[in-house]
C-alpha cells in the first residue's frame, strides 16, 4: 500500500515539475507566443490557471498520502509548504487584490421592505416585525 502511494506521489511530482517546461516541450498544439499580443497574454493566463488547478490537485494527493501513512524518506510537510507557496503566488498574480471593500453595515431586509420598494413607496422602519 505504501509503495502505491510512493509511486503515485513520485508520478505527481514528475507531472508538476514537467509543468515548468517551456511551451515548445509540451504537447499543446499552440503556444501563447504564436497568438497576437492581446491573445497571447490571455492564453498565458489560461495556462497559469490550469497550472494552479494542477497544483491544487497535487496538494490534495499529498494530503491523502500523508493521512494514509507518511512515506519514508519523503518530507510531505515541506512538499505541502512548497505547493502552498506556488499556489499563493499564482493566485496573487491571477486574481490581484483590489481596493479594500470598506466598512460593512449590517442590514435586515424583510418582505415588507421589498414589497414597499416594488410599489415605489419609501420603506418605513418598524420596531415590530410584520407577519
Amino acid at each position: 500500500m505504501a509503495r502505491a502511494f510512493l509511486s503515485c506521489l513520485a508520478s505527481l511530482t514528475v507531472a508538476v515539475s514537467c509543468a515548468a517546461l517551456s511551451p515548445r516541450a509540451s504537447a499543446q498544439p499552440t503556444s501563447p507566443a504564436t497568438a497576437p499580443a492581446g491573445d497571447a497574454a490571455e492564453a498565458g493566463r489560461v495556462y497559469l490557471s490550469q497550472s494552479l488547478a494542477a497544483v491544487q490537485w497535487a496538494r490534495r494527493y499529498a494530503e491523502t498520502a500523508a493521512r494514509s501513512g507518511r512515506p519514508e524518506g519523503f518530507d510531505v510537510d515541506r512538499y505541502l509548504a512548497e505547493l502552498d507557496a506556488v499556489a499563493q503566488g499564482l493566485q496573487r498574480y491571477l486574481w490581484p487584490e483590489g481596493p479594500s471593500p470598506g466598512a460593512l453595515t449590517p442590514v435586515e431586509i424583510t418582505g415588507q421592505f421589498l414589497l414597499e420598494g416594488l410599489r415605489g413607496r419609501d420603506a418605513q422602519p418598524s420596531r415590530e416585525p410584520q407577519p
